[in-house]
């Protein structure tokens, strides 16, 4: 036999060993991305941005939710302009699983049209800030609409609802529909534990605000998520465990004028943290 035959005869038995014998690459474990959580952006985060270059931003970072803040569809808007932003979203590929944070006073056909816009926009839940003294009427209209309205703490300067336990304590007596939205950055400025306020709001705990902070100052200085102070992975952990089924809506605040590289790097972070834990 000639040589030239020889060497086809040994690459065809070398294919053919390997076609009979698949390799098995070291990759990592299957799974949802951020372990199944539905983590997304809240628009406050690119207010100085158009609505189109945030959701441009966010395919590009494989981001699937956001809630609306009014820089990108005002209160205003008609039921028409609120379908139209919502077909624009998920014709991006996007779902709206909020919009806020809504300001209301105890005026019952203000927190009427409020909703309506959550309503109309799609939006299962809308973040607000509600006077105390709006809580009747806001208990009242709620009744109205198949949605959940989650009451956001504002921290130290907040002289409403400051803390997340608070706002929990608060809802104790109203529709199951009203609860929480627990901000962590405004949590900890307050000296509370975030993972501990989301385990205790967790049977309301309807929307929530990530982000982190550069230290324990009381001014609220936002970097981006796991280069600052707050213990992330315990928050992590803590939604985890809770099984929470709601936004978690990444806030970043600082930056405003070029905010994409921070929140690339936030959600880059909450996706390999949530990936290891």
């Amino acid at each position: 036999m000639k040589r030239r035959e020889v060497l086809r005869l040994a690459a065809a038995g070398l294919g053919g060993s390997l076609a009979a014998a698949p390799q098995s690459f070291p990759t990592k474990p299957a799974g949802a991305a951020f372990r199944g959580l539905k983590v997304g952006l809240a628009s406050y985060s690119t207010r100085e941005l158009t609505l189109a270059q945030t959701l441009k931003a966010l395919q590009g970072m494989s981001i699937g939710y956001i809630a609306l803040k009014d820089f990108h569809l005002p209160m205003s808007a008609t039921p028409q302009e609120c379908a139209a932003v919502r077909k624009k979203i998920e014709g991006a590929g996007l779902q709206v699983l909020g919009c806020g944070v809504i300001s209301l006073r105890n005026d019952a056909a203000q927190i009427r049209r409020a909703l309506e816009y959550a309503r109309d926009l799609g939006a299962p839940t809308a973040v607000v800030a509600p006077e105390p003294e709006a809580l009747p009427a806001l208990n009242k209209v709620v009744k109205d609409f198949d949605l959940k309205v989650a009451i956001h703490n504002h921290g130290p300067e907040d002289k409403r609802f400051p803390s997340a336990f608070g706002v929990f304590k608060a809802v104790q007596d109203l529709d199951a529909r009203i609860g929480c939205c627990v901000d962590v950055g405004h949590t900890f400025r307050l000296a509370e534990d975030p993972a501990a306020a989301i385990r205790h709001c967790a049977p309301r705990l309807y929307d929530l605000h990530i982000k982190d902070l550069a230290g324990t100052d009381l001014r609220p200085s936002n970097v981006p998520v796991g280069t600052g102070v707050l213990d992330v992975l315990g928050i992590l952990r803590a939604l985890v465990q809770i099984r929470y089924a709601h936004h978690v809506a990444l806030e970043y605040e600082a930056e405003a004028e070029n905010p994409i590289p921070g929140m690339a790097q936030s959600f880059g972070f909450l996706r390999g943290a949530l990936a290891a834990l």
